[in-house]
C-alpha cells in the first residue's frame, strides 16, 4: 500500500516519536510512503532547534521526501533547503496533492497520535479527494485547507470539501463572529469560479449556535451543500486531507 503522511503536529506534542516509529513500521511492513508533508506547527520539525537525527536518518536510509510547506516553513524562517534540519525539502501545497492523488491512502498524524490509523475505504476513483476543514474558526489552519482546494481545483478536480463544527470553535466570540464565518464563506465563494466542489456540513453535537452557521453556510455559499446529522460519519475516503 503507498501512503502519502500528513504531519500538523508539533514536535512537544509527539515526545515518545510515536509519528516516527508509526511510519518505521510502515515501511517495514512493506508499505510505501511516497511523502510525508510537515505543515502548520509540524514545520518545527524541520526548524532548528528542533533537531532529530532518528528523523533524518529515516528519510535519508529510506530516499523519502520529506516536505516542509512553503507558507508554514516561511513563518519560521525557512525560506530553502539549506534551513532546514538535514533530509527535509521546502515544497508547495501543490506537491502535497499531487502525492495524495498517487497514494493509496493519506494518514494524518493525528489519525497515527489517536489510534485511528487504520486500513480506510478504497478511493471511489483514480482522482478522488476530500478536503477536511476541522477548524474552520481559525483563518491560519482554515485558509491552508482552503489553498489545498484552490490548488485541487486548478489541477481540474472536483474534490468533496467536508467542514467540521464543534462546540468550543468559539464563532460568535465578540468581533469575530460576522468576520470569521463571512470570510470562509466570501473565499469559498472566489473558488468557485474555478471549478465545482460538493460541500458537507457536520455539525457535531446540535446546538442552536452551530445549527445557525450551518443554515448562514448553506444559504451564503453558491455551491451545493448538504448539512448531515452528528451521527453521520465523517468521510472514510483514503484520499482526505485534514487541516
Amino acid at each position: 500500500m503507498n501512503l502519502c503522511i500528513t504531519v500538523n503536529t508539533h514536535p512537544n506534542n509527539d515526545p515518545n516519536n510515536e509519528i516516527l516509529a508509526w511510519c518505521q513500521h510502515a515501511i517495514q511492513n512493506t508499505h510505501g510512503i511516497n511523502q510525508i508533508f510537515f505543515f502548520a506547527e509540524g514545520a518545527n520539525f524541520a526548524s532548528p532547534p528542533n533537531t532529530c537525527e532518528q528523523w533524518s536518518n529515516f528519510f535519508i536510509n529510506n530516499q523519502l521526501d520529506a516536505i516542509i510547506c512553503s507558507k508554514s516553513g516561511l513563518n519560521l524562517g525557512l525560506h530553502n533547503d539549506s534551513d532546514c534540519n538535514e533530509g527535509y525539502k521546502i515544497g508547495g501545497l501543490g506537491v502535497l496533492i499531487e502525492a495524495a492523488l498517487e497514494a493509496d491512502a493519506v494518514i494524518s498524524s493525528n489519525q497515527i497520535l489517536s489510534g485511528q490509523s487504520h486500513p480506510l475505504e478504497a478511493p471511489l476513483n483514480q482522482q478522488a479527494l476530500t478536503i477536511r476543514l476541522t477548524q474552520p474558526h481559525d483563518s491560519a489552519s482554515a485558509n491552508t485547507g482552503l489553498d489545498a482546494l484552490a490548488v485541487a481545483l486548478a489541477f481540474g478536480l472536483s474534490p468533496k470539501l467536508e467542514i467540521c463544527l464543534q462546540q468550543g470553535q468559539h464563532f460568535f466570540e465578540p468581533t469575530s463572529t460576522e468576520s470569521t464565518v463571512s470570510e470562509l464563506t466570501s473565499k469559498l465563494a472566489a473558488l468557485t469560479e474555478y471549478g465545482a466542489f460538493e460541500t458537507c456540513i457536520i455539525a457535531s453535537p446540535t446546538t442552536p449556535e452551530l445549527e445557525a452557521i450551518a443554515a448562514y453556510l448553506k444559504t451564503a455559499l453558491p455551491t451545493p451543500v448538504q448539512i448531515l446529522p452528528p451521527s453521520n460519519k465523517l468521510s472514510t475516503q483514503a484520499r482526505t486531507l485534514t487541516f
